[in-house]
């Protein structure tokens, strides 16, 4: 990510068209600041086809954007971020005898796998997936020991992601469950768990995003204890 510091607000651009723009900062003072941008992706000739905010500013940059370079926009996703600052005692876990059921990071014995879950993630959320980005992602996570796998029975079932760290925050993500899988519990106890070791070593809280679209998991999430931080929304850009 290319990082623009505009006076006070930190926003964020993609290294590299068709990623949607990320951007983030106080709603309340992006206003101008959104123009600067706009102006600079502009004139640098960015192909933006879609941005993801906090959704006043999204809204905010995608008027603007489609105001400067003379196209359409439309809304194609909405995102909770959540947060959570400790797993409390009640959380869910799976119903199965002790030494059966475990999370732990995934090995290079595991990149076959990872590396598909990783495209059926992509391609779920996205609607578009590329099978070599996605192997060359697993790779990368898996030797940066970002990858934790539920495993039941000596099975791999579902797996979770941890990223972005900041000093006092990190990320989870990634979750995905095969389809033939889901409905078990497997991701909730997977995310519980990563989320569990994570606070207890040195982060002060744990957030991630979930589609609203995805019941289940925002279910899921709310019984681990996650709690909603901000609502954000994904705009496409079309031509005008």
């Amino acid at each position: 990510m290319t990082i623009i510091q505009v006076r006070k607000n930190i926003l964020t651009k993609p290294r590299t068209p068709p990623h949607n723009l990320s951007i983030s900062g106080r709603p309340a003072d992006l206003d101008c600041n959104l123009g600067l941008l706009v102006s600079e992706l502009a004139g640098e000739g960015w192909a933006i086809t879609g941005a993801f905010a906090p959704a006043p500013i999204a809204r905010l940059f995608a008027e603007k954007w489609a105001e400067k370079m003379q196209v359409g926009f439309q809304l194609t996703r909405k995102s909770n971020l959540l947060v959570l600052r400790q797993v409390p005692l009640g959380a869910p876990r799976l119903p199965v005898p002790v030494g059966q059921s475990r999370l732990r990071p995934a090995g290079e014995q595991d990149l076959a796998l990872i590396a598909r879950w990783c495209y059926g993630f992509t391609l779920e959320i996205f609607k578009s997936a590329d099978e070599t980005e996605a192997r060359q992602m697993a790779e990368q996570r898996i030797r940066d020991r970002d990858v934790f796998v539920w495993e039941d029975g000596g099975q791999l079932v579902s797996m979770a992601m941890k990223n972005r760290p900041t000093r006092r925050n990190i990320c989870v993500s990634q979750v995905y469950t095969p389809p033939e899988l889901r409905g078990k519990g497997y991701a909730t106890a997977c995310v519980a768990e990563l989320s569990r070791q994570l606070l207890q070593s040195r982060w002060e809280f744990c957030t991630l995003f979930v589609d609203v679209a995805n019941l289940p998991a925002c279910r899921a999430y709310q019984k681990i204890g996650y709690s909603l931080v901000c609502e954000y929304e994904e705009y496409h850009f079309r031509p005008g």
